[in-house]
């Protein structure tokens, strides 16, 4: 099992040399946002379990007014990829 620190750069790593729009890509975006939101250890462990569980990392919104833009505030694991990891409001 990789460590926390390790994961995440494989992720990123990949994201870098992924296409545009690809899953790597976004979800190596969804990773640093994650990075600045909540800081190294939380994102850290979330991707230990999530490495064992074979779950992912997603954002999680704050409810919106519908004349605001959502804004993340936290993460958690999900089961499934999708196309477009942690975009859901």
């Amino acid at each position: 099992m990789k460590n926390g620190f390790s994961l995440y750069k494989d992720y990123l790593s990949a994201s870098q040399t992924a296409k545009r729009g690809s899953f790597d890509r976004q979800y190596g975006q969804l990773l640093t946002e994650a990075f600045y939101l909540v800081g190294v250890r939380k994102l850290f462990d979330l991707l230990e379990q999530a490495d064992e569980t074979g779950q992912y990392i997603e954002l999680v919104y704050a409810p919106s007014d519908g004349l605001t833009v959502p804004v993340a505030f936290d993460i958690r694991l999900t089961d499934a990829a999708r196309e477009t990891p942690g975009f859901r409001y």
